[in-house]
C-alpha cells in the first residue's frame, strides 16, 4: 500500500511542476531518487499531462537501460507532439555518463515530434539487429516534425548490408512550415547506409534538412558502410530545400550497386559544400550496372550549389568522382572542387573500363556551371590496360550535333583538367553522343569548341592523395559571390583565387601594373574599342555574365580593337 501511495503522490507532485513551469529538468535513473527509471516511463507521462516548456531528460549515471527490474523497453519511443518549438523535448546525458543502447528489436530509437536528441558524444547507440531495414534510429511521419540528432554514436545492425543508422522514409506530408531535420555532430558507421531521408516539404523558404558536420564510415572491416554514406531524396521534389555540408565521408566499401558516398534525387534545391568523400569502393564480381561507384550522384534536382568539396579514391567497373543527370529545368552550379581519381581498389578486371572526374548526363537539358574546380584523372593502367574511356569531363547528349549546346547549356571555365600516365596519350575530356559514339578532345580542342582559354592542363600538385590541399597556388580562379573561403576555412582571393578546394594565400595577380591603369572600353560595329593613356602590354578578356571568357586579345600600345560577335549582352573587359 506504501508502494502505491509513494507513485500517486509522486505523479501529483511532477504534474504540479510542470504545469507551473519552474521545473526544465528531469533526471533519469534506477537510483538516488531519480524522476524516472526509464526513458520510457517519463515520455509516456509528459505526453499524457501536455508538456508546458523545452523539457529535459538528464540521463545519469544511475540509469541502466537493462535493469533486472526496471528494464527500458525497445524500440525507445522519443513522441513529442506539441506543435509548438517552444515546448520541445530534450534527451541528454549528464556530464560524467556514458550509455551503450543494445537491442534486437528493429531499431533502437524512434523519434516523431519536436525532439532533440543531444548525445554530448557520451551516448552509443548501438543496434544488434540483423533484420532488413532496421536502423540505430528511425524517423516516424508526424503531425509536427522538427528532429534534432546531434553529437551521438551511432551504429546500424550487426548485418550492414540491410540496415541502417539514422533512417527516415516517407516523411513526406508532414514536413510543414518551419519543420526541419536536423543531423550534426554524429558519428555513424556500420550500416548499409549511414543516413538515409526521404522528405516532402509543404515549405521552400527555409532548409528543411540539414545534414552537417557528420563522421560517417569506419575503416575497420566489420563497422564499414557498404554502399552509401548519406542519401536525401524525395518524391515529389516540388519544395524541399536540403543543406548537406562539412561531413567526412569514408571507407564507404561493398558490393552492391552503385555505391555512393553522397546520393541526392529528386528535390527542389541542394546546397553541397565542405564535405570529404574519400574510399568509395565497389568489390562487386558482377559487370556493368552493379560494378559502379560515385563519390556524388545528383538525379533530378531543379537546383544544384556543390563547391569546396574534395573527393577521391573512388573505385569500380565504372568510376565517377561527380556524376549529374538533369533535367529540363534544371540549374546546376560547382564551384571549387577538387577531384582525383588516383587508385583502385575494388580488384574488378572486365577489361573496357570507365574513368571520369565529372560526367554530366543529358548536358542538353537544364544550365551547367563548372567553374574553378580541380579534376584529376590519374588511373592509368589500373587494370593492366588503358581504360578506353578515362576522363576528366564527359558529357553525354541525346542530340546529333551537340556543341551548339555547349554554349548554350554547358558553361566551363577556369577548371584545372589534368590527366597523366595513360599509355593512349593525353585526353582531358571525352563526348559522348547518342549513347554509343564517343569522342575524344585534348584541350586546345576543347577550348576551341567551348570558345574559352580560361581551362588549362596544369598540374594541381596535391600534397597527398587524400585530403586534396596543394602545393602552391595556382591563382587562375575568378571570384564566386558568396563564397569567401576554401574547404579549410582559409579566405579566398578576391581577385584570382585558386581553383580546387584549396587557397594558398597570394598576391592579388589580377595585374601584372604597378600603378593603377586607366583605361576606356566601348562597342562599336563589331569591335570592343580599347584605349588608355598609358603603355599597356599583356592580354586583355571579354567576360560574359556568366563568367566565361568570350574573347581574347594581347596588347602592346595605347590602343586595341577587339572583334567580337554582333550579340546583344553586357560584358565586363
Amino acid at each position: 500500500m506504501k508502494k502505491v501511495w509513494f507513485i500517486t503522490l509522486l505523479t501529483i507532485s511532477i504534474t504540479h511542476i510542470l504545469n507551473a513551469q519552474s521545473i526544465d529538468t528531469l533526471t533519469i535513473g534506477q537510483y538516488n531518487n531519480c524522476n524516472f527509471k526509464t526513458i520510457t516511463a517519463a515520455v509516456d507521462f509528459i505526453n499524457d499531462n501536455t508538456i508546458q516548456n523545452k523539457t529535459i531528460l538528464l540521463l545519469t549515471k544511475d540509469y541502466n537501460p537493462y535493469d533486472s527490474i526496471t528494464p527500458e523497453t525497445f524500440p525507445i519511443v522519443l513522441k513529442n507532439l506539441i506543435d509548438d518549438d517552444n515546448k520541445s523535448l530534450i534527451i541528454t546525458p549528464d556530464s560524467n555518463v556514458e550509455i551503450t543502447f543494445t537491442d534486437s528489436t528493429d531499431n533502437v530509437f524512434t523519434i516523431e515530434g519536436i525532439v532533440e536528441l543531444r548525445g554530448k558524444n557520451r551516448i552509443h547507440i548501438i543496434s544488434n539487429c540483423n533484420s532488413t531495414n532496421s536502423s540505430a534510429i528511425t524517423i516516424n511521419d508526424s503531425p509536427y516534425t522538427n528532429i534534432t540528432i546531434d553529437s551521438c554514436n551511432i551504429y546500424g545492425g550487426t548485418n550492414s548490408d540491410t540496415t541502417f543508422g539514422i533512417f527516415g522514409n516517407g516523411l513526406g506530408q508532414k514536413i510543414t512550415a518551419n519543420s526541419y531535420i536536423t543531423i550534426t555532430n554524429n558519428s555513424i558507421s556500420r550500416a548499409n547506409v549511414g543516413i538515409s531521408l526521404n522528405i516532402e516539404s509543404t515549405n521552400d523558404s527555409y532548409y528543411s534538412t540539414t545534414i552537417d558536420n557528420n563522421d560517417i564510415g569506419d575503416v575497420r572491416d566489420d563497422y564499414m558502410i557498404n554502399r552509401i554514406g548519406i542519401e536525401s531524396s524525395s518524391t515529389d521534389g516540388s519544395k524541399d530545400k536540403a543543406r548537406i555540408s562539412n561531413n567526412n565521408i569514408f571507407s564507404i566499401i561493398g558490393n552492391h550497386s552503385n555505391i555512393s558516398g553522397i546520393n541526392i534525387s529528386g528535390m527542389k534545391h541542394i546546397e553541397l559544400y565542405n564535405n570529404l568523400i574519400l574510399d568509395i569502393v565497389n568489390e562487386s564480381s558482377i559487370e556493368n550496372d552493379f560494378a559502379k561507384a560515385t563519390g556524388l550522384k545528383i538525379t533530378s534536382v531543379d537546383t544544384t550549389v556543390c563547391y569546396n568539396n574534395m573527393i577521391s579514391h573512388i573505385a569500380g567497373q565504372e568510376t565517377y568522382g561527380i556524376k549529374l543527370t538533369n533535367r529540363e529545368s534544371s540549374i546546376s552550379e560547382f564551384y571549387y572542387n577538387s577531384v582525383y581519381l588516383c587508385e583502385d581498389n575494388s580488384n574488378i578486371n572486365f577489361g573496357d573500363d570507365l574513368t571520369t572526374c565529372f560526367f554530366c548526363d543529358n548536358v542538353s537539358l537544364g544550365r551547367t556551371f563548372l567553374k574553378n574546380n580541380i579534376l584529376q584523372n590519374s588511373f592509368g593502367d589500373i587494370y593492366g590496360q588503358t581504360p578506353t574511356t578515362s576522363s576528366c569531363l564527359m558529357l553525354k547528349f541525346t542530340e546529333t550535333e551537340p556543341f551548339e549546346w555547349i554554349n548554350n547549356n554547358f558553361f566551363s571555365n577556369h577548371n584545372i583538367y589534368y590527366i597523366n600516365d595513360l599509355s593512349n596519350g593525353y585526353t582531358s575530356k571525352c563526348i559522348e553522343r547518342n549513347s554509343d559514339v564517343c569522342q575524344d578532345f585534348n584541350l586546345g580542342e576543347w577550348n576551341e569548341i567551348n570558345n574559352d582559354t580560361t581551362c588549362v592542363d596544369t598540374y594541381p600538385g596535391f600534397t597527398s592523395t587524400s585530403l586534396l590541399k596543394i602545393e602552391e597556388s595556382n591563382a587562375i580562379g575568378i571570384p564566386i559571390d558568396g563564397i569567401t573561403s576554401d574547404f579549410f576555412g582559409t579566405a579566398r582571393n578576391n581577385h584570382r583565387p585558386d581553383a580546387g578546394a584549396c587557397e594558398i594565400p597570394h598576391e592579388t595577380g589580377s595585374f601584372d601594373f604597378e600603378d593603377e591603369i586607366d583605361f576606356t572600353a566601348y562597342y562599336s560595329e563589331g569591335y570592343i574599342k580599347i584605349s588608355s593613356d598609358t603603355h599597356l602590354s599583356g592580354d586583355i578578356y571579354i567576360f560574359d555574365m556568366s563568367g566565361r571568357a568570350i574573347t581574347s586579345a594581347k596588347i602592346d600600345g595605347k590602343q586595341l580593337d577587339i572583334k567580337v560577335n554582333d550579340k546583344k549582352g553586357i560584358y565586363v573587359v
